[in-house]
C-alpha cells in the first residue's frame, strides 16, 4: 500500500498533517498517474506545491511498483495550487 508523505500546513486540505507524516491507504486502481516535464516539476518544488508523494518502507519517495503503482513522475501523489486552496490527489479510491 502506498504511503504519501504530507507537507506542513501548505493547504487547508492537509492542515492537520505534519511534515513526514505517513498515511497508509489501499489503492484499487492501476490507471492514471502524475505526469509533468522536469521544468514543471522544478516549478512545483520551488513553489512548495508538491503535497504528497508515494514512499517506500523507509519513507523515501519511490518509483517501485509496490509503492508507486502507477509510475507517477517523481513519486508525486498530490499537488496544490499556488494559494493552496485547490488540492489534486491521484487516489486514494
Amino acid at each position: 500500500m502506498p504511503a504519501p508523505k504530507s507537507p506542513p500546513k501548505r493547504t487547508p486540505w492537509l492542515s492537520l498533517c505534519e511534515l513526514g507524516d505517513e498515511h497508509w491507504m489501499p489503492l484499487s486502481h492501476g490507471e492514471g498517474r502524475f505526469v509533468a516535464s522536469e521544468e514543471v516539476v522544478r516549478q512545483l518544488v520551488c513553489r512548495d506545491q508538491i503535497c504528497t508523494q508515494y514512499v517506500d518502507e523507509h519513507g523515501l519517495p519511490s518509483h517501485a511498483v509496490d509503492a508507486n503503482p502507477n509510475g507517477s513522475a517523481h513519486a508525486i501523489e498530490g499537488i496544490c495550487s499556488p494559494c493552496g486552496k485547490v488540492f489534486w490527489q491521484n487516489g486514494p479510491q
